[in-house]
């Protein structure tokens, strides 16, 4: 049998990611929107760069929340655990 220590952690971990991601897409747009006022030319260059920088850090986040789960398989990981 499978348990968590911290079950309800599986449930918010793709809100979090989520949540993560829409940061990352918020910040890469005011620095694109500030890149603008300076100049065009600057603000193609922000928009070409960076362009998955966001994914991955909501991807990285949604793994890392759900690496705090503590996955626990059957009564000999208890065992390990108690040395």
């Amino acid at each position: 049998m499978i348990a968590f220590d911290v079950p309800w952690m599986l449930v918010v971990a793709p809100a979090v990611g989520l949540a993560a991601l829409a940061l990352a897409l918020g910040a890469r747009w005011v620095r694109i929107g500030r890149a603008r006022r300076w100049s065009a030319a600057l603000a193609d260059r922000a928009r070409a760069r960076g362009r998955a920088t966001p994914l991955v850090f909501g991807v990285a986040t949604f793994a890392a929340a759900v690496a705090l789960v503590e996955l626990h398989l059957g009564p000999g990981a208890q065992a390990l655990k108690a040395r």
